[in-house]
């Protein structure tokens, strides 16, 4: 059984789109009306609520990007929307697809990525890393990359954010998990640490939304305590109940979790005490220059000696020097990761490695 919310777009806009627009705030009401005058846009006005417009697909790209000029961001997300086929009845079972006009632009900005996800434009790469006594590599971050039309690779942060402006987050992290499992396996990574991006944001019920994921894990021969699943973003993590909810779920099929940007603010270092990942990786930030840095090598020290305490390993990644790395290794880290080591590869070529510099 699959999650409908993980693998299905909402479809906002159709060939002939009747959109409703309800503004709380009479002054964005004031500056749409001038607008669709302008326009010259006929509109159906019902008491003083609701405004109705008829737009074909090909007209509303220009009437959304031109509206989106016309109103503040957060008028965009005060206004009520619903849209539904040209001619469809607007009746109260259409109540559950109201939505805001934020999100409808911000759909309609984001479209090309439900086209990348739906016909595959997209891989995993990974990036190893190594362990700091051994100098081996022995486990890897999947790191997910969407392709535009001319084959390069589309910036990761740029398209997430993206995605979750236009709530598609559960649709693209879906895709992400199953992209890093399928590629690896593909290439033969399973007695390696996976570690799995994932955002919290994108599972709204984990025993629902993650079974897909651990349906395919178990498909594809990996053992449950090589897969490490990596909270991202955790300094915007706001609630920590449903966060526990999810890691619980992870634990409880057998696999680990990390938390990522440990030091970068006091949410992370709550989230390292409330949370108690299997490992941790320590801010970038905190490791550039780490090793001519006494702030910086005071603050890592602590880290390490709080994960040490809790038997948590520990990973410092965004290693660019050979000197941040030998401080690193002897400050006692478990794995290193960062381009003075490797740079995030395709999965095939990860096997190829021998040892950390």
């Amino acid at each position: 059984m699959h999650c409908p919310e993980c693998e299905t777009f909402e479809q906002l806009v159709y060939s002939s789109t009747d959109i409703y627009f309800s503004f709380p705030l009479d002054h964005s009401q004031a500056k749409f009306n001038s607008y669709i005058g302008r326009s010259k846009l006929p509109f159906e006005r019902s008491g003083q609520v609701v405004t109705k417009i008829t737009i074909s697909r090909a007209a509303i790209g220009k009437f959304l990007t031109e509206l989106s000029g016309v109103l503040t961001d957060e008028e965009q997300a005060a206004t009520k929307v619903l849209t539904l086929p040209a001619g469809t009845k607007a009746g109260l079972e259409q109540f559950g697809r109201v939505t805001t006009l934020e999100r409808v632009v911000a759909a309609h900005q984001a479209a090309w990525i439900e086209d990348l996800l739906s016909n595959g434009r997209f891989k995993s790469l990974f990036q190893p890393m190594f362990d700091a006594i051994s100098g081996e590599a022995t486990a890897v971050e999947a790191l997910f990359r969407g392709i535009d039309e001319n084959g390069d690779l589309i910036s990761p942060g740029f398209m997430f954010r993206l995605a979750q402006r236009a709530r598609m987050m559960f649709q693209t992290d879906l895709v992400a998990r199953r992209s890093a499992v399928t590629q690896a396996a593909g290439a033969g990574l399973q007695r390696l640490q996976l570690f799995i991006n994932f955002n919290p944001t994108s599972i709204y019920d984990p025993s629902y939304c993650l079974r897909t994921t651990v349906s395919t894990i178990e498909q594809l021969g990996f053992r449950p305590e090589n897969i490490v699943f990596e909270v991202t973003e955790s300094e915007r993590v706001t609630n920590q109940d449903h966060l526990r909810g999810i890691l619980a779920f992870y634990r409880r099929s057998g696999f680990k979790v990390a938390l990522d940007d440990v030091g970068s603010g006091y949410s992370g270092l709550n989230l390292l005490r409330d949370l108690r990942p299997d490992y941790i990786k320590i801010d970038m930030h905190l490791v550039r220059d780490v090793d001519r840095d006494a702030f910086r090598q005071s603050i890592v020290r602590h880290i390490i000696a709080i994960a040490r305490e809790a038997g948590i390993k520990i990973v410092a990644e965004g290693i660019e020097t050979s000197a941040e790395l030998q401080w690193l290794r002897r400050h006692n880290v478990d794995l290193l990761q960062g381009y003075a080591l490797a740079r995030p590869m395709a999965a095939e070529q990860v096997l190829t490695l021998r040892h950390a510099a």
